[in-house]
């Protein structure tokens, strides 16, 4: 005796017609007193739609790298809502993406042009004009650091997890990768209970967001311009001369020479230049290091003085171009052959 047959409403096999539930994907059937539509569409397309009702539901009509970036921006700081799957992890790609070249392009030119410079004596000198600049691209990054934080607590709010699970970033290694796997869970109805049906002005009109970022913008920089830095105030510098003379003591370096005909000290605290400039000095500091390169092939070059002399702002002109100088450092050497 052949059984009469139904189709499943949900993933569309073949199943007895009395069957109340299905023995494939245990979807619910209708009564049999109600009229039922045979589906033509194919099981793949079946799936698909149970999956869109599952843990789509709450995400925009198109997830993808721009629109989920608009919601990332719309939303930037706001917490009482939720933020699906896929919208979360497009934003975060295009976040990713952003930052990585950013980064690159930043933190290359911070390293080859410091802001902040460590003098020898310990005294600190900064470019104004690069920590500007520097001010002025925090504000972004601060930004995108606030977005950031306030998505991840939306995906939480998503998978019906509180914002507060945020706090396992400060376990080393074992939080990161806690919260990982949280944002990567399906979304859950139950998450609707952190929504909050409050209508409010955009992010960008109120003062506290401009001012939470410009207070993590000020962090930014600060940390920016510590690692963007030379240090010279470590350097060994001894204060008792070498007198110590190696096996070619006759061979005395040009350049110490040229440097004490070049210049000659007056009276009346001025030097005068190779050029005939004459300026005055207002501050001198000798260090006598103990430092010797022997990386050339057969020779060994020591510093033998370092006179750094802080002058007036003078007119120097290299040949290439003239500029304001406001110092100047003679260096005294000798080079040793084995010629």
């Amino acid at each position: 005796m052949n059984e009469e047959m139904k189709f499943c409403i949900n993933c569309g096999k073949k199943i007895p017609k009395a069957a109340e539930f299905c023995p494939f994907c245990g979807a619910r059937q209708k009564p049999i007193g109600e009229p039922t539509e045979e589906r033509n569409e194919s099981p793949t397309a079946a799936i698909e739609s149970a999956n869109d009702a599952d843990y789509r539901y709450n995400e925009s009509q198109h997830p993808g790298m721009i629109n989920s970036f608009k919601l990332y921006l719309a939303d930037a700081f706001t917490v009482s809502k939720r933020m699906g799957r896929a919208d979360y992890w497009w934003s975060y790609l295009t976040v990713a993406i952003i930052q990585f070249i950013f980064s690159m392009i930043l933190f290359g030119w911070l390293i080859a042009y410091p802001i902040m410079v460590i003098n020898i004596d310990g005294s600190i000198s900064i470019n104004s004009g690069k920590f500007t600049l520097v001010a002025l691209l925090s504000i972004p990054m601060a930004f995108l650091g606030i977005a950031t934080f306030t998505s991840m607590i939306r995906r939480l709010h998503d998978t019906d997890h509180s914002g507060n699970f945020m706090w396992f970033l400060l376990l080393p290694i074992v939080g990161p990768i806690v919260l990982l796997v949280m944002t990567v869970l399906k979304s859950s109805k139950h998450g609707e209970r952190f929504e909050k049906d409050s209508r409010t002005r955009q992010w960008y009109k109120k003062w506290w967001s401009w001012v939470l970022v410009l207070l993590l913008a000020v962090l930014y920089t600060f940390s920016l311009a510590s690692i963007s830095s030379a240090d010279f105030s470590g350097l060994d510098y001894s204060q008792t001369p070498s007198t110590s003379r190696g096996d070619n003591d006759d061979t005395e370096d040009s350049q110490s020479s040229s440097a004490e005909s070049s210049s000659e000290k007056s009276k009346d605290d001025t030097v005068t230049l190779a050029d005939g400039t004459k300026v005055t000095i207002v501050d001198k500091l000798t260090y006598e290091p103990n430092t010797t390169d022997t990386s050339w092939h057969g020779s060994k070059l020591v510093v033998k003085k370092v006179n750094v002399i802080k002058t007036k702002p003078f007119k120097y002109d290299s040949g290439d171009s003239a500029y304001t100088a406001h110092g100047i450092i003679y260096l005294k050497l000798q080079l040793y052959t084995n010629a």
